[in-house]
């Protein structure tokens, strides 16, 4: 299911570029990165349990340096070109693709290293949870939001599901670690 959003949010950012709609067609775009990323990578992961092929892991740089020349590009452009509200979502996002650099810095230890298949298997599983989540807030639960939320408290709906997602993972982490160490 969730492949169907990722087409259809990359052919919605095409068809926003078509029409002249560049800050919506950027953000989009960069929502189908972030989306794809864990989905592939939580689905390739199962296939390589035992160690990362070459093929894996170059996908994996490829998509990775997307992201952070993706990100870095959308916070300048929120920062300096946007004057709207998407602004603020440029930006966070921006700063969320631009810290993905721990991603590729990880990628040496890949090559060598056994993958914890389980916890990266849960991790792209939630973050992937918090893509769809912000992919409805763009397709279409703003304009249910704007009637409840006023002004920049709207911003909080595309923001709260990655912190909540987040903060998913880093639990999950703490008690794998607990259960594996005893």
């Amino acid at each position: 299911f969730m492949w169907v959003v990722v087409i259809t949010a990359g052919l919605l950012s095409v068809k926003n570029i078509v029409v002249g709609r560049f800050n919506i067609a950027l953000f989009l775009g960069f929502l189908t990165l972030i989306t794809t990323n864990p989905l592939w990578y939580a689905i390739g992961v199962m296939k390589s349990k035992k160690s990362y092929t070459s093929s894996f892991l170059t996908k994996y740089l490829i998509i990775h340096m997307s992201i952070i020349l993706l990100g870095s590009f959308m916070l300048a452009y929120g920062l300096f070109f946007v004057e709207t509200s998407v602004q603020y979502l440029m930006i966070f996002f921006g700063v969320l693709g631009i810290l993905d650099i721990r991603e590729l810095i990880r990628t040496k230890s890949m090559r060598t290293s056994r993958p914890d298949w389980y916890k990266v298997h849960y991790s792209g599983m939630i973050t992937t949870g918090i893509a769809a989540y912000t992919a409805f807030f763009a397709f279409g639960g703003r304009r249910f939001f704007e009637n409840i939320l006023i002004n920049e408290w709207q911003l909080l709906p595309w923001i709260l599901p990655t912190l909540i997602g987040i903060l998913c993972i880093r639990i999950m982490d703490h008690r794998r670690k607990r259960t594996l160490a005893g």
